[in-house]
């Protein structure tokens, strides 16, 4: 008699449980896609002996969830929408005409002049405590205008600071998705 597969995972569950405390490195691949557990496995482990924290930006949609392997989540819902003019809903963060409307709200030059001042000082402490990889996820509503916006404006700050990000817009739409690494 075969079992439901729902009762053959369960007993998995059970007789894995106790290896997880036993775990240096855990992965929750539940809603990952496979390139990102490529890039969260080397970084982890693809060690060339000389320690270089990869840097991971992410736009998302909190409307979709938080992204589960970010390590710093910042809001950007406070400033001005472009989802609201019908001129600018069917773009993205990514088209000018949407850049110029997000960089009119003054609270983007604070968000970023802050958010660049917090994360400064924070990285050199990650790399030191041995994190081989460093992912910030910038959410809006729905992850196509205002958080596609503020990453690639960190990833150009990022780039004049001399480092080497890839840049991950998870919710964007499927004919808009880019996947960008290091400087354009």
């Amino acid at each position: 008699k075969e079992r439901p597969i729902a009762d053959v995972i369960e007993i998995e569950r059970r007789l894995l449980e106790p290896l997880r405390e036993e775990v240096d490195f855990l992965v929750d691949t539940t809603r990952l896609a496979p390139a990102d557990l490529k890039r969260i496995v080397q970084g982890q482990f693809g060690g060339s002996g000389q320690r270089c924290m990869q840097i991971f930006l992410m736009s998302f949609g909190f409307r979709n969830g938080l992204p589960r392997d970010a390590d710093q989540v910042l809001d950007v819902r406070f400033l001005k929408n472009p989802h609201y003019e019908p001129t600018l809903r069917a773009l993205t963060g990514q088209d000018e005409a949407v850049g110029a409307y997000i960089e009119q709200d003054p609270a983007t030059h604070l968000f970023i002049e802050r958010a660049t001042a917090l994360l400064e000082p924070l990285l050199p402490l990650y790399e030191r405590e041995g994190k081989s990889y460093f992912t910030i996820a910038i959410g809006c509503t729905g992850g196509q205008h205002r958080s596609v916006y503020i990453v690639e404006r960190l990833k150009l700050w990022f780039t004049k600071k001399g480092v080497s990000v890839d840049v991950r817009h998870r919710d964007m739409p499927r004919h808009h998705v880019q996947f960008i690494s290091g400087p354009r």
